[in-house]
């Protein structure tokens, strides 16, 4: 008798929890939650979907972790950019690299009491043939320091984005995160 392994394989029953992302909509609110590290680009197509096209009166995007990859990161922040909705970030535990970036794009922020941010330049690697990791590495090394800038413009000032561009990390808690937030929202509103 031949056994199909799906027959006796018990259905695995996944929550909306056990996502990458998971996306809830209650009462008009849609909450996503970025608890983990940002990884492949193709995990957050619902979380883009969504902010992109969402009948909501306010999305909240739950931040607790330690960044990732670029691309998903420019991905998630292009459709905050098109979401109709005022984009709450909630921030809690540690908050870094590419998170803090992702929090920075939002309309407002609740930070919990002991939260920690981290901001630092790239890292990442480069293989190929020799060419073509010359090719990139001419490429990135003026384009990521012109995407950090443009995010950071009025965050931080011009020379800690020039120190933290040369390898020196810079950790916040809630109150410096909340003074430099409120101030670069001001500094966006005076030049629109």
């Amino acid at each position: 008798m031949e056994l199909i392994f799906e027959e006796i394989q018990p259905e695995i029953e996944h929550s909306r929890w056990s996502k990458v992302v998971p996306i809830v909509e209650k009462d008009g609110v849609v909450t996503a939650c970025l608890m983990g590290e940002i990884v492949n680009v193709e995990e957050y197509n619902e979380l883009c979907y969504t902010l992109e096209n969402t009948k909501a009166k306010e999305v909240r995007l739950i931040i607790n972790n330690m960044g990732g990859q670029l691309n998903s990161m420019l991905s998630i922040i292009a459709s905050m950019e098109k979401c109709a909705c005022p984009v709450v970030g909630v921030l809690s535990g540690t908050v870094a690299s590419a998170a803090t970036m992702i929090a920075l794009q939002c309309d407002r922020l609740e930070i919990a009491q002991y939260t920690s941010w981290l901001t630092h330049t790239y890292s990442g690697g480069l293989a190929g043939k020799g060419n073509e990791i010359e090719a990139q590495y001419e490429f990135e090394k003026k384009y990521i320091p012109n995407i950090f800038k443009g995010i950071h413009k009025g965050f931080l000032t011009t020379t800690e984005i020039n120190r933290v561009l040369k390898g020196k990390d810079m950790w916040m808690d809630k109150d410096e995160i909340e003074k430099r937030f409120a101030k670069m929202k001001k500094l966006k509103a005076e030049n629109e």
